[in-house]
């Protein structure tokens, strides 16, 4: 799948919520470390090509990079955060 074997230590999970948003908005910006990056890919892809929206689990993995690295990934995750307080 071209990921490079990462340091299942930056897979840690934060300890209080607001930690936890912070750490997700910098990896869907581009931000967090290349293992957090690349596991979050890989899942993605893995998802993208279980709904058929991708033929091969690595061209999956290849968009959702390509969807952190443009900003699109955080931009999505923020749409969703404004129609969530829209709702309320």
């Amino acid at each position: 799948l071209g990921l490079h074997q990462g340091n299942r230590n930056d897979l840690r999970g934060a300890v209080d919520p607001e930690e936890a948003f912070l750490q997700i908005q910098r990896v869907l910006a581009g931000k967090g470390s290349k293992t957090q990056i690349e596991t979050v890919a890989l899942n993605a892809g893995a998802l993208l090509w279980l709904v058929g929206d991708v033929s091969t689990i690595k061209e999956g993995v290849e968009r959702a990079l390509h969807l952190i690295h443009s900003g699109k990934a955080l931009d999505k995750l923020k749409e969703v955060m404004d129609y969530q307080r829209q709702a309320r």
